[in-house]
This record gives C-alpha cells, structure tokens and sequence, in this order.
C-alpha cells in the first residue's frame, strides 16, 4: 500500500498539518486509511476473487497514477 496514516506514521519527525495538506494533494482519493487495505485483503481473500491469480494490487488512493 501506499502511505497511509497509522498512530505509527503520526510519530514521525515529519509528520505535521502540512506534510497531510500536502499528501492530500498527490492522491486524488484522499490518504489511504488501513481500512482501505482492510477491504482490499478482504476481497482478495473471499469468494469474489477466486479466479484472481498473480496481480499487483496498489492500494494508495490513487497516488501513483
């Protein structure tokens, strides 16, 4: 996943105000949460996916677009 904020992240030295206003404006969707991941593993792991093999799922709000 891409960056995402966790209460590890929030103790970072960089970690402000800004550094979020300005993770804010790369991704299109937002920052990542965990919750975000949450439903992607989800989904990769349930039924709805089962004829999904071998992918590169990103999850990062659309920051590397």
């Amino acid at each position: 996943p891409g960056w995402m904020e966790t209460e590890m992240t929030q103790r970072q030295p960089l970690y402000g105000e800004q550094f979020k206003a300005d993770l804010e404006k790369r991704s299109p969707l937002g920052i990542t949460s965990v919750d975000d991941v949450v439903h992607a593993v989800e989904f990769l792991t349930g039924p709805s996916a089962s004829a999904i093999t071998g992918q590169i799922l990103v999850v990062d709000s659309g920051m590397s677009i």
